[in-house]
């Protein structure tokens, strides 16, 4: 009996991880959109090819203010590692006078969005605040990763 009970467990374990595993997918392919970087404009701003959809966005890196240097660190970024992004909108799509779209840019498909470990390691915009060159900066309404962000800065050169 107590083993019928420990299959049962066994059994309801694996497919709850696997049921989270799949919605964890579906939500990270729902959320991101796949492009190739085709041009460093500034600190904040590149272009980006939407293969999927056959044209050509100019991007704006949201909850960052770049600072001098970003620019030459974001082309570095993508001549070593290839130009390949995966973009997320938040509640604003379009800001600023030229009317950019707003986006995190993710340099790999996080497995998970909304974990701080994937947003350190995986999104530009907080790679950039980590490596000094960005501030985080609240913006447009768009707030998805403020603290995240906010940590990521604090924890990088206010504990020392």
């Amino acid at each position: 009996m107590i083993k019928r009970v420990f299959k049962i467990i066994l059994i309801a374990s694996a497919i709850i991880l696997f049921l989270d595993t799949m919605q964890n997918k579906l939500a990270v392919n729902a959320a991101l959109r796949e492009a190739k970087v085709t041009e460093v404009l500034n600190g904040n701003t590149i272009k980006v090819w939407m293969d999927k959809e056959g044209y050509e966005e100019t991007v704006q890196l949201i909850g960052i203010d770049p600072k001098n240097g970003a620019q030459e660190y974001v082309h570095s970024y993508f001549e070593e590692n290839g130009n390949t992004v995966y973009l997320q909108s938040d509640k604003n799509d379009v800001g600023g006078k030229k009317h950019k779209k707003l986006r995190y840019v993710w340099v790999e498909k996080p497995k998970k969005i909304n974990s701080m470990m994937s947003v350190r390691y995986s999104m530009l915009n907080a790679m950039m605040i980590e490596d000094g060159y960005a501030t985080p900066k609240e913006e447009y309404g768009n707030v998805k990763y403020q603290e995240d962000f906010q940590n990521i800065y604090e924890q990088a050169f206010c504990d020392e």
